[in-house]
């Protein structure tokens, strides 16, 4: 499954299994680096901005 915020490149793929349950492991994919700052976050909520800053600074 893929996911993503409306207006932001950043995804997250997450395996999930016939019975419903998700791996615990995920890949994130950004065109963003944390080193990049992050001047498009806007309007976002703090905590969708914290989720994204914590996925890029750990790329």
């Amino acid at each position: 499954m893929e996911l993503g915020v409306e207006g932001f490149p950043d995804r997250w793929f997450i395996q999930v299994y016939d019975t419903g349950a998700c791996d615990p492991n995920y890949t994130f994919i950004s065109p963003i680096r944390g080193s990049e700052g992050f001047t498009d976050f806007g309007n976002v909520p703090d905590i969708i901005a914290e989720v994204l800053v914590c996925e890029r600074n750990a790329r």
